[in-house]
Formats: C-alpha cells, sequence, structure tokens
C-alpha cells in the first residue's frame, strides 16, 4: 500500500511548474479585483461591484441593462461620462 501511494501520488512540478505557479495565483488575484473593485469604482464609485450587480458574474440576474453595460470594465458606460481618466 505504502509503495502504490508513493509510485502513483507523485506529482514533477519542474522548473516550469515553479515559474507557472506564481504566474497563474497573480493572474487569477487581478482577474478577481478587476471584477470586484475597478470595475465598480469606475462606474459606479462603489467598493465592491458585487452591491449592484455590475460585473458578468452578477450581470446574467440583474436587469438586461446591466448585464450589457456592465458585464466587463466598459469605459463608455453611462455612468463613466465619456471620462477615461476618472478613477
Amino acid at each position: 500500500m505504502d509503495d502504490w501511494l508513493r509510485r502513483d501520488r507523485f506529482v514533477f512540478v519542474g522548473w516550469s511548474g515553479l515559474l507557472l505557479f506564481p504566474c497563474a495565483y497573480f493572474a487569477l488575484g487581478g482577474w478577481l479585483i478587476g471584477i470586484t473593485f475597478v470595475t465598480s469604482w469606475y462606474t459606479h464609485g462603489l467598493a465592491s461591484s458585487y452591491l449592484e450587480g455590475c460585473n458578468f458574474l452578477t450581470a446574467a440576474v440583474s436587469t438586461p441593462d446591466n448585464s450589457l453595460a456592465h458585464s466587463l470594465l466598459l469605459l463608455w458606460g453611462p455612468e463613466a461620462q465619456g471620462d477615461f481618466t476618472r478613477w
């Protein structure tokens, strides 16, 4: 049983894995920050886009206008008023 565990449960990471893990970690973190903070701060001045459903995760259960205008970081949304540098 011990030999089976040692043989089949071993995972080789290697140098590529060591480099890819932090990249994936930071990419996921940046994505989460983008959908929770950046989108809502720019379009609504809110600390969390989940409050008004203005990110693509909550837009599906929101109004059609929200799902269209807030599904991504849309800088041309009505709340941005054409200002690309406000946030």
